[in-house]
């Protein structure tokens, strides 16, 4: 897809769902920096944003007010939860979610556009660029750098002991940008947005090595392509798919058979697991029994409201408290229930079913059809796979900010000129 020259405004937003998506999370120095994008966030909330809503009637929709109950009712949440729990006192347990202010880049992003600053054309461009930014920045990362040579200090590799060192990259673009040109190519019937699609499929299958989150990606895109099925479009992308598959077997077969054993083995490894229950040769997965052993008593005592979450600044963290490795992200649903219970989780779901209702507003005649399409099909990958990883509780952010764009599409969507401003090239 052609894109016109790059303006200050797409810029600016680059900068900013990088930060609020925390694309650069775990790298040097983000830690810092992100503390400061926190605290920007806070002021943005009691100055534009609260000041905006003042200047209207203080009048919050509906969405408006579930993102701040996020930020401001659900640290109070987990905390109190962790406080009944494991004794906590309240202030580790606030300071161990300030995170969630990141969810004020999803207002930021409504306000922005409310008030003209930016148009939805501005915000495809971006996460466009975001895409294929990380994929580069990664790739490059991970063929020029020895992640073993690292040090561990800002959780930037991962494995090097029992598992080969990898980097720690998140992937939210890059999933984004496979899904965005496997519907460009489907819906336009253009094959050569599949070959865009290509090199962020063979990331996240080489370099990330994510075995859930390949199987949601696949999944996802492939539940939105039956969508808004046809039956031609749907065996031009077979005849793609089936090309691609074979074509990379082939290669691995004969140049890197090492490398397509070690994928096999690990998925035979995860389904030995999953469906048995039994230990495996797979360590991860292994771990992951453990883990769930642990968290299922607990849950039964605290099945409302959750265990809370425990920070790693007070008595040792989980690991302290519970007396051996643990970490709910992990283990996906079940850990979201240790931390949260059933009425957190519940409370936390609602992203999808305002995404569901913003959805239903953006029909096929839509301009920017293909990108409202393609983010609501990351809601879906980002669902599928917070069955495995909990990812709805873990980084709400990202599905925050993903249903702000469904939010504004829906906007959009019922005024003629489907854009609340011309944008800088002149179009409406």
């Amino acid at each position: 897809m052609k894109f016109p020259r790059v303006s200050p405004n797409v810029i600016l937003l680059v900068l900013a769902l990088a930060m609020s998506l925390q694309s650069f999370r775990f790298f040097p120095g983000n830690y810092e920096v992100t503390n400061i994008w926190i605290a920007i966030g806070v002021l943005y909330m009691v100055g534009p944003y609260l000041l905006g809503r003042i200047c209207v009637g203080l009048s919050i929709p509906a969405f408006e007010l579930y993102v701040i109950s996020l930020m401001v009712v659900m640290p109070f949440f987990a905390s109190l939860a962790a406080l009944n729990a494991f004794s906590q006192p309240l202030y580790y347990g606030i300071g161990n979610q300030r995170s969630a202010v990141l969810c004020a880049g999803a207002l930021a992003l409504i306000h922005s556009y409310r008030r003209g600053v930016i148009g939805i054309a501005h915000i495809e461009r971006s996460f466009i660029y975001l895409a294929w930014g990380s994929l580069c920045i990664y790739t490059a990362m991970t063929l020029l750098v020895d992640p073993s040579r690292m040090s561990d200090e800002y959780r930037l590799v991962r494995g090097g002991i029992v598992e080969e060192a990898r980097f720690n990259f998140n992937s939210v673009f890059v999933i984004f940008g496979f899904i965005y040109y496997i519907m460009a190519g489907y819906l336009r019937m253009n094959a050569r947005m599949y070959w865009h699609a290509l090199p962020f499929f063979v990331y996240i299958l080489v370099i990330d090595g994510g075995r859930a989150l390949l199987l949601a990606m696949l999944l996802a895109a492939g539940i939105s392509v039956f969508r808004y099925g046809s039956i031609k479009r749907i065996m031009l992308l077979g005849i793609w798919v089936s090309a691609a598959i074979i074509s990379m077997a082939i290669y691995f077969y004969n140049f890197n058979a090492e490398f397509l054993s070690a994928r096999i083995d690990k998925f035979s490894a995860a389904f030995i697991v999953m469906s048995s229950g039994e230990i495996s040769s797979d360590v991860s997965a292994n771990q992951r029994i453990f883990e769930t052993r642990t968290a299922i008593p607990h849950i039964s005592e605290h099945w409302l409201i959750g265990s809370g979450r425990v920070s790693s600044q007070w008595n040792g963290g989980y690991t302290g408290v519970i007396g051996s490795y643990f970490y709910p992200g992990d283990i996906g649903l079940i850990g979201a229930l240790f931390i949260y219970g059933i009425l957190g989780c519940m409370i936390y779901s609602l992203q999808f079913y305002f995404a569901w209702r913003f959805s239903k507003n953006v029909h096929v005649d839509h301009p920017q059809f293909i990108f409202f399409a393609s983010v609501l099909g990351y809601l879906l990958y980002f669902a599928i796979h917070s069955l495995v990883a909990g990812l709805f509780v873990h980084y709400p952010e990202v599905g925050i900010i993903m249903v702000a764009v469904l939010y504004i599409a829906s906007h959009s969507a019922r005024s003629i000129n489907m854009s609340p401003m011309p944008d800088s090239y002149g179009r409406k």
